[in-house]
């Protein structure tokens, strides 16, 4: 017989199908394949879900449990043997992922209190995926920074990376007191965080018409920010020094109340990608002054937007123009002022047109602060310049094949008038595997 490390070393190559066949064939082999059988538990069908059920599934679950290191699921009902010690004495859970089905896309609190207790029970917990929105989010963050100390990728509620298309007011609503308390305390050893969020609440709006259940989150958050009060305690925050990226999605108003602190704690940040959503209603953006402030003196440099109509009647007409005008972003640093950097680059051009300069432009100036970079009729361009850009821009989190209408952020400047695609854009997909 093979040692068992050889056997180990063989089964780590096999499929699952083949694994489940070579742990009948005798004791040693049922040992070395079991765990690695094991080792990721995925629910994400109707056929898994009703096997999952059974009876003789949750007799093999209160065995091998111990094994299961990641649970990928779109049925919250699955959390619960999880998180009952009598059916999995010794979890040791690393990576857990949870999402629902499209069309309901909402956790009820009796999934969210599965969720909750499942977190308790995991401290070894360092990846954690939750697609769907909850209603009432601060239990959920407060076990997050309470429990999973040794977490190193988050991403929660971040709904624009499904296939809806969700406006703005789709996004959670959460108080701004509560969610700077959850930015503030998130696990030290964090690497990745992306969180879909809408509107912070203010204090102040509470008495401006708004509906009665904007009312009661206001009222859920602001009790859930005294559980961060009584154990963090007041003002508390932790130093993120390990952060690579952060993601917000669908965030507008109180970013000034809740960001500077957290961002001057994050002093390895790469990436920030904090677009502002369409705007679907009249209601004013509130001020970004105080984020592009701590955001610059963080990471160092100035972070700017730049969109390029190309054509016959335009001051960007050929391959060249675009590629100076990218290169502009090499400035340096000058007096109290910061390098300019380019963030995000939309280009619409003309398909039958070269992009080889703007190509190296694009890799010489934008090897780090790169995030979004769309470019029309992407798919004409020569292979070699589009490697260039790839193998470049190390930062890039979105390459779309369409430019779309951006407006100035961070302080930025955007430069030309562009008709937004029909298309929609490709989403940053990162956050569905972490950095």
């Amino acid at each position: 017989m093979l040692p068992q490390e050889i056997q180990t070393a063989i089964a780590e190559f096999l499929e699952l199908y083949d694994l489940s066949r070579l742990v009948r064939v005798n004791k040693d082999w049922n040992q070395s394949c079991t765990p690695i059988l094991w080792r990721a538990l995925e629910i994400t069908g109707e056929f898994q879900f009703r096997w999952f059920c059974s009876v003789r599934a949750l007799r093999s679950l209160s065995r091998q449990g111990h094994h299961v290191r990641t649970l990928r699921t779109l049925f919250p009902y699955t959390l619960i043997p999880f998180q009952d010690p009598d059916v999995i004495p010794d979890l040791h859970l690393t990576r857990l992922e949870l999402t629902i089905p499209p069309r309901a896309n909402l956790l009820t609190d009796d999934h969210t209190t599965n969720t909750i207790n499942l977190i308790k029970r995991s401290p070894s917990l360092q990846h954690l995926y939750i697609g769907s929105i909850c209603r009432h989010p601060g239990q959920l963050f407060f076990a997050i920074d309470k429990f999973l100390t040794r977490l190193k990728t988050l991403s929660l509620f971040n709904i624009s990376y499904s296939d809806q298309s969700f406006r703005p007011d789709h996004y959670l609503r959460i108080g701004f007191r509560l969610l700077k308390a959850f930015f503030d305390n998130l696990p030290s050893e964090l690497e990745y965080f992306a969180l879909g969020a809408h509107t912070f609440w203010n204090e102040g709006t509470q008495e401006n018409g708004h509906s009665k259940v904007d009312i009661e989150n206001y009222t859920h958050d602001e009790a859930d920010y005294m559980d961060f009060e009584r154990h963090f305690g007041l003002g508390s925050y932790k130093q993120h020094k390990q952060l690579r990226v952060l993601s917000l999605r669908g965030m507008e108003g109180d970013q000034d109340r809740v960001l500077p602190q957290f961002l001057r704690g994050c002093p390895n940040l790469e990436v920030f990608d904090n677009p502002i959503p369409d705007r679907v209603t009249a209601r004013p953006i509130t001020g970004y002054k105080l984020v592009q402030a701590a955001l610059e003196e963080t990471v160092g440099y100035h972070l700017k937007d730049l969109t390029v109509v190309a054509g016959e009647e335009s001051e960007w007409e050929t391959d060249g123009d675009i590629a100076h005008t990218v290169s502009t972003a090499l400035s340096s640093i000058t007096g109290n002022s910061f390098r300019e950097v380019w963030n995000k680059i939309n280009i619409q051009r003309d398909c039958s047109s070269s992009m080889k300069a703007t190509a190296e432009a694009i890799g010489r100036t934008c090897q780090k602060d790169l995030v979004t970079l769309r470019i029309k009729n992407a798919s004409t361009m020569e292979s070699t310049d589009v490697q260039l850009i790839l193998s470049q821009a190390s930062a890039l989190r979105e390459f779309s094949p369409f430019a779309k209408t951006g407006c100035s952020r961070y302080g930025g400047e955007t430069m030309g008038v562009s008709v937004a695609d029909d298309t929609v854009c490709s989403d940053l997909r990162d956050s569905t595997t972490g950095p």
